[in-house]
């Protein structure tokens, strides 16, 4: 109830992607055109803003713009305030609008780490398109953690749609593939066997003429040759029309689906905007045959908690293999990996008390942080067995082994938080741009710290208390061999 977890959230980055929805099919002149008016206005509002440099990157399918900020030290925003700010003033663009969350800025593909998906699932592209952009306007605002609510269908492109009469071109002596072979020759013509000259080859092709620049009216005027000689206008057989069309058409699960996406507020979490947005859609009427799945970001997310849990349990397995062999017992090493557990319950107060999201680089911490404390364990109940072995008791072996003990433990433990130190305050990421490092950093320090302090009352406690068992176990063996033994004793005669 107090941990935020999000495994693949995290403090926003200070630099950020901003991806284009681009409302229709525009040449690349008119996309660099938006894309300088963006600019412009990033740049006259750059103090404001706190932006240190702006790039973007136009190409045929795509646009992005990747805005970068000045240092956090001279900061007095955090990104997604900017991004806010950005949002607010940002003026109204011709060919769409610019997103934050899309892929970095560059691809409008992969999601970042605050973008969420839901899927709109049905059996019509042209139904979807229009359920998925109610949807959309439906969730904007209504559903608070998520802003920039968006469809992947919002974006089309113009196409022209050649349908067959098939009765009537069979009538007429036409096969379908005949009108496309025509219609090819007149929109982008066909190639030809090379023309030979004495200095090589010349690649032919057979146009209409001016067919770079063809009208659809010209086009249904074009003229096909029945078998009797008679020509008649390709109009007369097709139906042609300019009509948008979808830049893509997905299916998942063997349904046709759309997209939706949103950009996801750093602070909200998953499983809170999976139940507010189950909430908000159950007034929303669905067509018949229609409905909503939640995207891969919800997937990813328990796919990832899922498979952390169990690499966490088969280390705790491995640790356990090991150390049984080392000590012999079955017992022992439980002692020690209890501590463990108790280093898990630091991270956890240390993420609370320095307000901290629990991500995958957090888990990769705890998996580290095991390492660490069981090797504290190991050099505690070693020495502690070893001066059994010599003749002490066990509480004296117990004092003795923490006291002679407690000098290398204690070093261990504040190298490592020393040297972790750099980068539980710092701002480093993975490759520049990906999970920040301080989570991980901040559950090693923290879990051994809390481990170092519990764990030398609760480890030598738990030792005795195993021991206890093991005494017990081995004088019930004891008893029980005994009664067999008086079983097959011979009776005196």
């Amino acid at each position: 109830n107090f941990l935020k977890v999000d495994f693949f959230g995290g403090s926003p980055e200070r630099t950020f992607g901003a991806g284009w929805q681009i409302e229709g099919n525009y040449p690349l002149e008119e996309k660099e055109k938006a894309a300088r008016q963006f600019e412009q206005f990033l740049l006259t509002n750059k103090a404001e803003f706190e932006i240190e440099s702006v790039y973007s990157y136009i190409a045929e399918q795509n646009m992005g713009t990747r805005i970068t900020l000045i240092d956090e030290k001279l900061s007095t925003l955090d990104p997604q305030q900017i991004q806010d700010k950005i949002r607010e003033k940002m003026p109204a663009f011709a060919i769409g609008k610019p997103n934050f969350g899309r892929g970095g800025g560059f691809g409008g593909g992969d999601s970042n780490n605050n973008e969420i998906q839901l899927r709109i699932e049905g059996d019509s592209t042209e139904m979807l398109t229009t359920v998925a952009s109610d949807v959309a306007r439906f969730l904007q605002g209504r559903v608070p953690g998520i802003k920039d609510v968006r469809s992947d269908l919002g974006s089309e492109q113009k196409e022209i749609r050649v349908e067959v009469d098939r009765a009537r071109a069979a009538n007429l002596g036409f096969t379908a593939q005949q009108i496309a072979s025509t219609v090819q020759i007149a929109m982008r013509g066909s190639p030809l066997r090379e023309f030979r000259t004495e200095d090589g080859e010349v690649p032919m092709w057979l146009r209409f003429k001016d067919s770079e620049r063809i009208s659809l009216d010209t086009l249904k005027q074009v003229r096909l040759t029945r078998p009797t000689g008679e020509s008649v206008p390709l109009d007369s057989i097709v139906t042609i029309a300019n009509a948008p069309g979808p830049v893509s058409i997905n299916r998942e699960n063997n349904r046709t689906s759309v997209t939706i996406r949103a950009d996801k507020d750093p602070e909200a979490n998953l499983e809170d905007i999976r139940d507010r947005v189950n909430t908000a859609m159950k007034d929303f009427p669905f067509p018949t045959g229609y409905s909503m799945a939640f995207g891969r970001s919800f997937d990813d997310e328990a796919a990832a908690g899922a498979e952390m849990v169990f690499n966490l349990l088969l280390a705790f397995l491995l640790i356990y293999m090991l150390m049984a062999a080392l000590f012999e017992s079955l017992l022992y090493p439980l002692s020690i990996l209890i501590s463990v557990l108790f280093s898990a319950v630091g991270v956890l107060w240390t993420f609370i008390l320095w307000p901290t999201t629990f991500s995958v680089m957090a888990f990769i911490g705890i998996m580290i942080l095991m390492g660490v404390v069981v090797n504290n364990g190991i050099v505690l109940i070693e020495h502690v067995n070893n001066l059994r072995a010599e003749g002490y008791e066990r509480f004296e072996a117990l004092v003795m082994g923490g006291k002679e003990r407690l000098r290398p433990i204690l070093i261990t433990t504040a190298t490592t938080v020393l040297g972790l130190a750099p980068l539980c305050f710092g701002g480093v990421s993975l490759g520049g741009d990906g999970p920040p490092y301080f989570p991980m950093a901040r559950a090693i320090a923290g879990g051994l710290v809390f481990s170092t302090a519990v764990s030398l009352v609760v480890m030598p406690t738990m030792y005795a208390i195993l021991d206890d068992v093991a005494g017990f176990l081995r004088a019930a063996k004891a008893r029980r061999e005994a009664k067999l033994e008086a079983g097959r004793a011979p009776l005196a005669v």
